[in-house]
């Protein structure tokens, strides 16, 4: 209603009321406002007017029963005593700025209805955050008032039953307590440091914008290990539910995807139930549970751990297997009675670390055990460990008398000195004499031999070093044949007192720019230590210490080298460092020829193809039965592709190779990991590490899609390579990416543990190669025959996804190189470079008698523990394949065509005047009757038209 006088609404049925107030000044405006004590029958009041007025006291009367009050217009206080509003009213909205509506800052109500769940009130001038709303509000929203005197955000704890809280642009500062993981909250606009808390940033996309606009807030990276869930059967009674508890478990209810089931929220992020219905039939000894972006696989009762494999060496090690917990706390470690601390752990997988590695026992089979505290089931299993263990002393190694056997932690001192610490001179090595007989004389203060003309040996002269190298803590130790300290790779210089500094991973900022969390070695001392990225200062340095450094840079694009200089020591790392774009391509904009056959997900640059097409780029048919798309659903297609039968795929895993062949028709793709290559700073080879053929194959994996392989490069190097085969299309994440794998698909992960660098400055090259060959088999495809082209352009350092492909006969191998790579169990940027694209001759009996292939280099960064890379792989076949004719039954039919009429035509004539001859009397007397008949009209007798048929 749009009215200068507001009329009474006493006993007025109304769902929603609009008063719209015109010339509100007006004295008629102002006497008719006492009407507002009249909604008694009003369920939500709405109050619109332009400009600035006193908030009316009749609309805050007790008489007034409306539930929601929306107000569209600018109040301001004209009782300094503050106001009232009805007990009935639940939901309170001020939709319009008013800077002049508080009280000191305060909000200028005095009592508030003891029901009230949602207060929004936007800019009216508030300093101070409210704390004396009732106990039952649910949402809070005061966005737009500027809080600066409460400094830090505020504490809500005065308000249980809070779950969502609107901040924004309000002048808070400091980090985002923990205490806000239970709440939907936006805090926009505001002074706040730190990173997100680790409950927001491991369900980043229900948050998408509700922290922008901080300058010094960082996202951060989720530590899946903060994801605590375990599951249990409740049997209450008589029936049973799945209690899930833990930390970090979200905002909305988890899921079991298998039965399309989903949990009651009891307490946010902490407790959830289900009711389990016999319908669904027995509880498994395991389920799925999904909650946010992330799969869990949980036990519901207590089960045995099993052990498949351990890595590492040194302090820390990492076994996998299965039956394992999210909690830490579930289960112990022990290597040899020595029990270690469990840094991570999920369902297949324990990191374990030692505190004080020197006390482990050195050995290639020490007994280890896992052991499940809450049930006390465990298993045994064996672990080779070889430990760095320090000794009391230097051994004389600054004076070249010894040096320390770090695997025993034991001096071993030279020929001339002897003990303990190797400070005791020892005598000449057999007194210089052989069988009796002296052939020189003994330098007793250096125990070496001084040898007779016509003698020698054991008289080599030790060279000290000026200082002990570092061996009492680890860093070096002295050569001294040349009187040289001899440092490990984290140190240098002269005494091995100087940091050799390198990084294994460094986030990445978007286009804006912004804080830079660089994780390697960065040691002490630190003197003089700048960071640049791409030539451009990364400053200030907000935090550093021996292993973390993180800087602010500035706006750019991109992949960057990263320089770390410090102690006067330079450190370079090309293509470590990207800017993530807010939009990235598809390839080729998922469309052929100019029509769109797919939708392009800018945020990954990856496209989602239509019903019947697939490929990275939408450009290749896929099989009717499971149309393919490279994302997360299908979409209907609306460009339809032919239809015509697409022929499938076939995937052999070839256990003794560890390679994997694709065939489609005539046509054969092969693919290998063939070498591990070690490059320098300007990409010259150091070491090459030949992988062809020395894979050895677990044979403990029951699942038949799944085929993992292992080899050792050195003692203590190891290399896991797994291949699935995809037999449907699912989503999954890799290093903080969400992508899709088709149906069909070959995915590849490696896993490199503990590699040997030979420097700090240099790299890994893992290298791939695809072949593609034709098969001898008698297929009818001519028509579909084709050249092999291999296209790179894909290829490009600046896009999280890199794609080649190797096409031949109309069928399409795509290869799919994500950028990223767990470094150290952190993301980290590389890049893909395309190293060969040969032809070999084959013995093939096809015309093509030469196989063609492409060897792709991931280009991988220095580590220390372990590195993992994922990319995958998939045949499909060229949008101008067709189905060819078959040419053999072409020339049959025509044959058969001919010959046949032929034939038919010659028999029925020779027939036909055998007959004719035989019978040649009769033949004619029934012609004579039959010609007598025509002419006279007679009728003909019985007996000569029977004879007729006879002839």
């Amino acid at each position: 209603i749009a009215t200068n006088n507001v009329p009474d609404f006493y006993d007025i049925n109304i769902e929603f009321l609009n008063i719209r107030l015109i010339d509100k000044d007006s004295s008629l405006s102002k006497s008719s406002l006492e009407n507002l004590d009249t909604l008694n029958k009003v369920t939500t009041f709405q109050i619109t007017f332009d400009g600035e007025m006193d908030f009316p006291i009749p609309l805050g009367s007790s008489d007034n029963m409306y539930e929601s009050l929306h107000i569209r217009g600018s109040f301001k206080v004209g009782d300094p005593g503050g106001y009232e509003l009805p007990d009935s009213c639940l939901h309170y909205y001020q939709f319009k700025e008013s800077p002049n509506f508080n009280i000191n800052g305060k909000l200028p109500f005095k009592k508030y209805p003891k029901n009230l769940t949602t207060f929004a009130i936007y800019g009216s001038g508030l300093t101070i955050f409210p704390t004396d709303l009732p106990n039952t509000i649910r949402a809070l929203d005061i966005n737009n008032n500027f809080l600066s005197n409460n400094g830090e955000l505020p504490d809500v704890s005065m308000y249980p039953l809070l779950s969502s809280l609107f901040l924004t642009n309000t002048g808070f500062s400091g980090s985002i307590p923990e205490s806000y993981c239970s709440l939907i909250c936006s805090l926009k606009s505001n002074n706040l440091i730190g990173t997100w808390p680790q409950c927001k940033v491991c369900y980043e996309s229900e948050f998408p914008s509700y922290f922008d606009n901080n300058p010094l807030l960082q996202k951060g990276v989720c530590d899946t290990g903060s994801l605590v869930p375990n599951l249990e059967i409740v049997d209450e009674s008589g029936d049973k539910y799945l209690l899930l508890t833990g930390n970090n478990l979200g905002l909305n209810p988890p899921q079991i995807k298998l039965y399309g089931l989903y949990f009651s929220v009891i307490v946010k992020q902490s407790e959830y139930n289900l009711l389990w219905s016999p319908s669904y039939g027995e509880i498994p000894e395991t389920v799925v549970v999904t909650i946010g972006p992330r799969d869990f696989t949980l036990a519901t009762k207590n089960l045995t751990p099993k052990f498949n494999s351990i890595t590492g060496s040194g302090k820390e090690y990492i076994i996998t297997g299965s039956n394992f917990s999210y909690n830490k706390a579930d289960f112990k470690v022990k290597f040899e009675n020595i029990e270690g601390t469990i840094k991570y752990i999920d369902f297949n997988t324990i990191t374990v670390q030692f505190d004080n590695p020197e006390k482990l026992p050195n050995g290639d089979a020490i007994p280890a055990k896992i052991i499940n505290i809450k049930s006390n089931l465990y298993v045994d299993f064996n672990v080779k460990i070889d430990i760095y263990k320090p000794c009391t002393s230097d051994c004389g190694a600054s004076s070249g008398k010894g040096s320390c056997d770090s695997k025993v932690g034991e001096c071993i001192c030279i020929q001339k000195w002897t003990g303990d610490t190797c400070s005791t001179p020892n005598h000449c090595p057999k007194d210089c004499s052989l069988n009796g007989i002296l052939n020189g004389d003994c330098n007793k203060s250096t125990g070496q031999c001084k040898c007779y003309s016509g003698w020698g040996g054991f008289d080599y002269i030790y060279k000290p070093c000026t200082s002990d190298c570092g061996a009492s803590s680890g860093k070096g130790s002295c050569d001294s044949k040349v009187g040289k300290c001899i440092c490990i790779q984290k140190w240098t210089g002269d005494t091995c007192s100087t940091p050799n500094q390198f990084l294994t991973s460094a986030s990445s900022t978007s286009t804006k720019g912004g804080v830079v969390n660089l994780y390697g070695w960065f040691g002490i001392p630190n003197v003089g230590i700048k960071i640049y990225i791409d030539g451009s200062e990364c400053k200030p340095i907000h935090t550093i210490s021996e292993t973390f450094v993180n800087c602010t840079i500035g706006a750019g694009s991109g992949t960057k080298p990263i320089k770390i200089v410090q102690n006067n020591k330079e450190w370079i790392g090309n293509n470590m460092f990207h800017y993530n774009e807010d939009n990235y391509s598809c390839p080729k904009d998922c469309s052929l020829n100019g029509i769109l056959n797919g939708d392009c997900n800018k945020s990954t640059g990856q496209c989602k193809c239509y019903s019947g097409w697939g490929g990275f780029d939408c450009n290749s048919k896929t099989t009717t039965e499971n149309p393919s798309t490279t994302g997360s659903t299908t979409t209907p297609s609306p460009t339809n592709p032919p239809e015509i039968e697409i022929p499938k795929s076939n995937t052999t895993v070839n256990e003794s190779t560890g390679s994997t062949v694709i065939t489609n028709q005539q046509t054969l793709y092969e693919i290998s990991i063939i070498s591990l290559v070690e490059l320098d700073v300007l990409d010259n080879v150091v070491l090459t590490y030949n992988l062809t053929n020395k894979w050895v194959i677990d044979n403990n994996i029951t699942n038949n899609n799944i085929h993992i392989f292992k080899q050792n490069i050195t003692d203590n190097c190891n290399i896991t390579y797994t291949i699935e085969d995809i037999k449907e299309q699912r989503d999954y994440e890799f290093a903080g990416l969400q992508l899709t794998l088709d149906k069909d698909s070959i995915k590849i992960t490696v896993s490199i543990h503990n590699y040997p660098f030979t420097g700090s400055l240099n790299k890994l090259q893992l290298r791939i190669e695809s072949s593609v060959d034709d098969i001898n088999e008698n297929i009818n495809n001519q028509c579909n025959n084709k050249e092999t082209a291999i296209d790179s352009e894909l290829l490009n350092s600046n896009q999280l996804l890199n794609y080649i492909t190797i096409s031949k006969n109309q069928k399409v191998l795509n290869g799919r190189f994500i950028n990223r790579v767990l470094s150290d169990n952190r993301q980290s940027f590389i890049t893909t470079s395309l190293i060969s694209n040969t032809t070999t001759p084959t013995n093939s009996t096809q015309n093509n008698k030469n196989k063609q292939s492409f060897i792709i280099g991931i280009n991988l960064p220095y580590f220390t523990e372990s590195l993992t890379i994922d990319p995958d792989f998939a045949v499909l076949v060229s949008p101008s394949f067709k189905k060819c004719s078959n040419s053999g039954r072409a020339s049959w039919v025509l044959a058969v065509a001919i010959v046949v009429p032929c034939v038919a035509v010659v028999t029925i004539f020779i027939v036909g005047a055998i007959v004719y001859n035989k019978n040649r009397t009769s033949a004619l007397i029934i012609k004579k009757k039959f010609s007598f008949k025509k002419n006279h009209s007679l009728y003909m007798p019985n007996g000569d038209e029977n004879e007729l048929k006879k002839i």
